[in-house]
């Protein structure tokens, strides 16, 4: 997450072109498939096309309304044929797409989280202390 936008882009010429461009970023934010390889890119076009929207809530960044959205877009619009129409899905910009991407990219799959079962101790244990002494000290004070 440290590497600057422009370092994870595949095309050298792509970068030099967008540094160069009199367009401000706002205005024309480069196309995210740059940013990704052939195979980065088909992987994550497959989750979008094919994952319920149970599986999409799964990615972290896709829980609540997103992955819903994506699902109702996807059943509308017919399958993403780039990343770049992940922004014209509903509650997507560009940068929260930008993210999506990453996420799917660097966390395929959820991990389970492990359940801890609960054991009752067998013993309670007991201070060093006798019973005189307790009571000797109650006396006394």
């Amino acid at each position: 997450d440290a590497l600057p936008i422009y370092a994870r882009r595949s095309s050298e010429e792509q970068f030099l072109n967008d540094l160069i461009s009199n367009e401000s970023p706002k205005d024309s934010e480069p196309n995210l498939d740059h940013f990704y390889s052939n195979e980065d890119r088909s992987a994550i076009l497959e989750l979008l096309n094919t994952a319920s929207e149970q599986e999409l809530a799964a990615v972290k960044l896709l829980r609540g309304k997103k992955s819903a959205s994506i699902v109702e877009y996807r059943n509308k619009h017919g399958p993403f044929s780039d990343l770049q129409s992940l922004v014209k899905v509903p509650n997507f910009k560009y940068r929260s797409a930008l993210k999506v991407c990453d996420r799917i990219i660097s966390h395929p799959e959820p991990e389970e989280r492990r359940v801890t079962e609960f054991r009752p101790m067998g013993k309670v244990i007991k201070p060093e202390i006798r019973r005189e002494r307790l009571e000797a000290d109650r006396k006394s004070t």
